[in-house]
């Protein structure tokens, strides 16, 4: 009797310490629930930290530079870009390059957004509807070249590929100059209609700006684009000339494939090459 009232003791003692044991270790799995995001987001500033005092780092050396330090500065960081972009591209699966492009699409939209921000900031244009008219004038005309930028992919793919001949390479360049020069009924038109709407022929500094960003004419490309005019941010680089043929990797337009000399995608602002692929270096890229 003794021992099973032992036992029937025992056996209670441990119903009643089932629950305590469950609570507890339930709570800690909350503590443990709640530390770990406050863990997270801690570590994710740290790092959002570091990434801005290296990015304010840079580019208060590179406004330290002298002028042909600062395009010596540029090349540095574009060819270093451009084998980093080599390296990580040939590592890559087909459907690992697919998502990559697609999040770079999505990244350089938003960097061209702020940069293109920037500019207008550097100019002292203020006016919101200004702003936005010319913004969905250049998001109409990269849609609109998107073919071209195809082209020039293409060709630009050829150029290291031994089984590409020179004809072939000949026949895709002529292909792609007459392209460009077919486009450009279509782009003068589409210029008038936004001198309608912003009037910019009868607005100097306006004209000027547009003129100097590469949306009118190639003047700004002829130069080396806004890397060169507006050097005061080293954040940004430049659109590149329309006339050198929008889509080039590293040539005077809104476009470059991946790993454009100039390039937007690479970090380095729209660059002398304009809005480039992945792999394009103007200072402070990849902050």
């Amino acid at each position: 009797m003794k021992q099973e009232n032992l036992k029937s003791h025992v056996i209670e003692k441990r119903m009643v310490n089932t629950p305590k044991l469950l609570i507890g270790s339930l709570a800690a799995a909350c503590c443990i629930s709640s530390v770990q995001p406050s863990f997270a987001q801690r570590t994710q500033q740290d790092k959002q930290e570091n990434r801005a005092a290296q990015r304010a780092d840079r580019q208060q050396r590179f406004q330290d530079m002298t002028p042909d330090q600062q395009q010596q500065y540029i090349q540095q960081r574009q060819q270093q870009r451009q084998q980093q972009w080599q390296q990580r591209w040939a590592a890559m699966t087909p459907q690992q390059r697919a998502d990559f492009q697609q999040q770079m699409q999505q990244r350089q939209q938003q960097r061209a957004d702020q940069q293109l921000t920037s500019l207008f900031q550097a100019a002292g244009i203020t006016d919101p509807e200004i702003i936005d008219l010319i913004k969905q004038f250049i998001a109409t005309q990269q849609k609109a070249r998107e073919p071209l930028l195809e082209m020039a992919r293409n060709i630009a793919k050829g150029l290291p590929d031994k089984n590409v001949t020179d004809d072939k390479t000949t026949t895709a360049l002529a292909d792609f100059r007459k392209a460009v020069a077919d486009d450009k009924e279509r782009y003068d038109k589409a210029l008038k209609a936004l001198d309608a709407s912003i009037n910019y022929s009868t607005n100097p500094k306006l004209e000027a700006f547009l003129t100097l960003i590469g949306v009118i004419g190639n003047e700004s490309a002829t130069v080396g684009g806004t890397a060169a005019i507006f050097p005061p941010n080293p954040m940004m680089g430049g659109f590149g000339g329309r006339g050198g043929g929008f889509g080039g990797p590293g040539g005077g337009g809104f476009g470059g494939g991946p790993g454009g000399g100039g390039g937007f995608g690479g970090g380095g602002g729209f660059g002398g090459g304009g809005f480039g692929g992945p792999g394009g270096g103007g200072p402070g890229g990849g902050g």
